[in-house]
């Protein structure tokens, strides 16, 4: 008979502190987010909206270029990263009796399928 009272009262304390935690966190003197870097440019340069509009289209295509940049980055690493898998695969085959190479074999395939 005394568990609803104890749930009851880990539900109110629960509620309370999700309450506290939200007053602090949306307090007036909570710390506010950083300007972005647009917004920084605007207040110090003084920029009219037509700048801040061209301003924003430039950042935005730097966004793009490098994000672009990266992935080709990526896929060259990838493609590193197979080739030196392949070589240490080649390598570990050799140390490898033929039983040994016929069960890794099975384990790696085993492995590929769960990709």
């Amino acid at each position: 008979m005394s568990r609803p009272w104890t749930l009851r009262l880990s539900v109110l304390a629960l509620v309370a502190a999700c309450l506290a935690i939200g007053y602090v966190a949306g307090r007036p003197g909570a710390p506010a987010q950083p300007a972005s870097y647009l917004e920084q440019l605007t207040e110090i340069l003084d920029l009219s909206q037509s700048q801040v509009i061209s301003i924003e289209a430039i950042l935005a295509e730097e966004d793009r270029a490098v994000d672009a940049m990266l992935a080709a980055q990526l896929e060259g690493l990838r493609e590193d990263v197979a080739t030196q898998r392949a070589l240490t695969e080649h390598a570990l085959l050799g140390q490898l009796d033929d039983d040994q190479r016929e069960r890794y074999e099975l384990l790696a395939a085993g492995t590929s399928e769960q990709r």
